[in-house]
């Protein structure tokens, strides 16, 4: 799995391909070669589409592989598929979130 392409999808949905190179200020064909997996970003370039899409700049250097996930102080990205993420972990985070939803 490219994760690269699948943030790249995740955050343009279904807009054009060439409206979204035109927004990023790049050519059609570095696009089409994201989205095939075939090429991955500088990290400017990674970052630079990050601020574009208002995402969190560590999300798109994690997918372009610049980072890993433990680098950083931040939650797993949103793009990362839930059901590859450990049962304990979910639970946890579960329990957290119920915690914080507790008026007393």
């Amino acid at each position: 799995m490219n994760t690269w392409a699948t943030y790249v999808r995740a955050a343009i949905g279904d807009s054009k391909h060439r409206a979204v190179a035109s927004r990023l200020g790049i050519h059609f064909t570095t696009l089409s070669a994201w989205l095939h997996g075939h090429r991955i970003p500088s990290a400017e370039a990674a970052i630079e589409f990050a601020r574009v899409y208002d995402l969190p700049r560590t999300d798109a250097l994690i997918a372009a592989g610049y980072l890993t996930p433990e680098e950083t102080a931040d939650p797993p990205p949103s793009w990362i598929d839930p059901t590859k993420i450990p049962s304990d972990i979910l639970l946890a985070e579960i329990g957290r979130r119920a915690g914080e939803a507790v008026v007393a």
